[in-house]
């Protein structure tokens, strides 16, 4: 038997990091599936509480960065000979 702390732990990590996932619930209107879809609920709600706070990723053109920085280096060296 698995624990479901321990694989909620592992999921809030996934979850919680700086991304937008979406959870989608397979819910059963049959009562046969009560169980399992009351439990899919709970844990689906328990996912909803899970703060994430989504940040752009930001790539760099590395012929850019390095024109940028030898900018900078040539402006630093100019302050320096002040």
């Amino acid at each position: 038997m698995i624990d479901i702390g321990f694989v909620e732990s592992l999921f809030q990590d996934s979850v919680g990091g700086k991304c937008c996932t979406n959870l989608i619930a397979n819910v059963y209107g049959e009562e046969a599936q009560l169980e399992e879809t009351l439990s899919t609920l709970r844990f689906s709600m328990r996912m909803k509480r899970v703060a994430v706070q989504p940040a752009r990723n930001v790539s760099y053109d590395p012929w850019i960065l390095v024109k940028e920085l030898k900018k900078e280096i040539n402006h630093l060296k100019d302050v320096r000979t002040r």
